[in-house]
């Protein structure tokens, strides 16, 4: 379960009451919920859902097995919380969906306590995982025939700072893009106000380090990120993007955007477009803002109305819309590495990711997903690109 937004936990309640239904027919099905949701909501799963047997928090599934043996044995119910692990369990068995891409997570946890945040509240402050640990997972992956490799953190670039000896994020970039069949690297999600210029010269230099850089904003307005508590302002993530677009010219850069924050005024709400407007990104999420109980945002002052919320989302998503349309027909007769990713069978015909996270539609066959080709880019629309095939890579 996920708690980031209040939207999941509400979905969550409608789930456990179909799941009722089930066991109500099979009485020995074994219901369980884990997660971010019951590290927060604790004991209250149970209150609202009596039939869930087995609760258990963000900090506790390396002890799926155990509990679920427990609960066979007894037949009682389980509630497993723990509020803080200083240890990362480096070798949690991994289940993969996707084909071509290993999401590898390195650490867990947030302590910069963003006002509108549950993270830290429910994954507790950062725990990186060793470095030995991550290059076996990915040695294997590679063996799997996996060819991309997403390196995941909630502030991934704070990674290793907790680890004895010390150590940093772009060190084990380093050692990632070492690894021999890693053929592309990317990593999420960073804060700008701990992304090294030592990280940037990562990507400047290593081949197999993919030129993307996802860099949440939140807004562009210097008043509302302190009230986020957001740790940096404009003027420092300008000094940042400057520098990776001096570094990496063909820097993909992304971000998010909360709107209609507590007290966010009209004028406050224009700087965030205007921001848009300057850094040119090439996507965003973007949000309005959702209180989360027991976060100080939920309890702030100004709280603004759904509907001007609404308004103002649908507004910034219209320039970056546009921003993003013009970026990607700028990139019309460039070529681009194209890891294939499988068939569209809506508009009939293959596509992949370049290098900068963009997707591609080509005409092609079965034989080149999971291959790596060049495609020359030959039209564009604000969500994706459109090409040929030229070259097949590997």
């Amino acid at each position: 379960t996920c708690s980031i937004r209040e939207n999941a936990v509400n979905r969550l309640v409608g789930h456990l009451g179909s799941f009722k239904v089930l066991k109500n027919y099979n009485p020995d099905l074994i219901i369980g919920v884990g997660g971010c949701v019951p590290q927060h909501e604790k004991d209250n799963i149970r209150k609202k859902a009596p039939h869930v047997d087995i609760v258990f928090g963000s900090q506790n599934f390396n002890q799926i097995h155990e509990m679920v043996a427990k609960f066979e044995k007894r037949r009682k119910p389980i509630v497993e919380i723990v509020d803080q692990s200083n240890i990362y369990d480096n070798e949690m068995p991994v289940s993969r969906d996707g084909k071509f891409n290993a999401w590898v997570t390195i650490m867990n946890g947030c302590s910069r306590y963003c006002t509108y945040c549950i993270v830290p509240y429910v994954r507790g402050h950062e725990v990186s995982r060793n470095t030995e640990s991550i290059i076996r997972e990915i040695e294997q992956a590679v063996a799997d025939g996996y060819k991309e490799v997403t390196l995941l953190g909630q502030i991934i670039d704070l990674y290793g700072r907790d680890l004895r000896p010390r150590t940093t994020l772009d060190e084990l970039l380093h050692k990632v893009s070492a690894v021999p069949g890693v053929e592309r690297v990317r990593f999420l999600t960073s804060h700008p106000k701990y992304m090294s210029k030592s990280i940037v010269d990562a990507v400047a230099e290593l081949p197999n380090l993919c030129e993307y850089f996802h860099l949440p904003l939140q807004a562009g307005n210097d008043d509302v990120l302190k009230a986020m508590n957001r740790h940096n302002n404009i003027a420092e993530y300008e000094e940042l993007v400057d520098y990776i677009r001096l570094k990496v010219p063909n820097a993909v850069l992304t971000t998010d955007f909360i709107v209609g924050f507590p007290g966010e005024t009209e004028e406050q709400f224009m700087d965030t477009i205007n921001t848009c407007i300057k850094f040119q990104f090439d996507g965003a999420n973007t949000a309005s803002f959702s209180p989360r109980p027991g976060t100080p945002a939920a309890d702030m002052e100004g709280q603004l109305s759904e509907e001007v919320k609404s308004q103002r989302l649908n507004a910034l998503n219209r320039v970056l819309k546009e921003i993003s349309k013009r970026k990607n027909l700028d990139s019309i007769g460039r070529i681009e590495s194209v890891l294939v990713e499988g068939y569209n069978e809506k508009k009939g015909n293959f596509f992949g990711r370049t290098r900068g996270n963009k997707v591609i539609h080509f005409a092609g066959d079965d034989s080149l997903i999971g291959q790596i080709i060049e495609v020359k880019v030959t039209d564009a629309t604000a969500a994706s690109l459109r090409g040929e095939i030229l070259v097949k890579v590997s």
